[in-house]
């Protein structure tokens, strides 16, 4: 039986197609259907000690392995 409990993270899958006024598709793109086409991407939700999410900058060459090991 599955537990009710939240968990703290989440896959989807999104791509970078837009519509006739420039703005991104995302999830809601109708091409999904297709496996190849979109990206899959994961979302880990870390609580903080004091319950609010820090603000950080990223860079988009560092991989996952590199951050974690700071």
């Amino acid at each position: 039986m599955r537990s009710s409990a939240r968990r703290p993270g989440r896959f989807y899958r999104r791509c970078g197609c837009r519509d006739a006024d420039r703005r991104q598709l995302g999830a809601g793109c109708p091409r999904l259907a297709d496996d190849r086409h979109g990206t899959w991407t994961f979302a880990v939700d870390i609580p903080s000690f004091d319950g609010r999410r820090p603000g950080f900058g990223t860079d988009p060459h560092e991989t996952v392995a590199a951050y974690l090991t700071k």
